[in-house]
């Protein structure tokens, strides 16, 4: 119980950051997503069970507070930790280009997901123009992000292993 609390914390840490200053760390107009960066890593450190629950836990609570589609990132973020868990689970962690090409996949599999989904609904985003100048700066921005997270949350995860 004690971790889940801990755990729910640094989310809810995470959403406050993100809701407050990710419009000051916007680069070129691209606005980096940290909860599905936390989605990466969780499946990176954790396994397909530990990504896919994280990110449907995230997803769902940013689909509370933000979402106009309720499931639409749990759906997204849920399958992305998921896939991350099950293709990262035997790479080497102690590299940090591990986590970059890591989360850059991550993020194009998500907005990929997002754009099935979309497509499904029939509101046919263009994806030719979004993946060029959209997807694919969103993706190295969140690789570049996880380079700077890896190394704290990996210490955070042994300190929380050791509870």
């Amino acid at each position: 119980m004690k971790r889940f609390f801990i755990n729910f914390s640094i989310v809810l840490l995470i959403f406050t950051f993100q809701a407050t200053m990710g419009d000051f760390i916007k680069v070129l107009g691209i606005k980096p997503d940290l909860i599905l960066v936390l989605t990466c890593m969780a499946g990176l450190l954790k396994g397909k069970n530990g990504g896919g629950f994280a990110g449907i836990f995230v997803g769902l609570f940013q689909d509370i507070l933000y979402g106009s589609f309720i499931g639409l990132n749990a759906l997204a973020k849920s399958v992305t930790g998921y896939v991350v868990g099950i293709g990262a689970w035997s790479l080497y962690k102690g590299n940090l280009i591990i986590p970059f090409f890591v989360v850059f996949l991550g993020s194009i599999f998500h907005e990929i997901v997002v754009f099935c989904v979309l497509f499904a609904l029939s509101m046919n985003p263009p994806f030719i123009p979004s993946l060029i100048n959209t997807i694919l700066p969103f993706a190295f921005y969140n690789g570049l992000i996880a380079v700077v997270l890896f190394k704290p949350v990996k210490k955070l995860r042994l300190y929380f292993v050791s509870l």
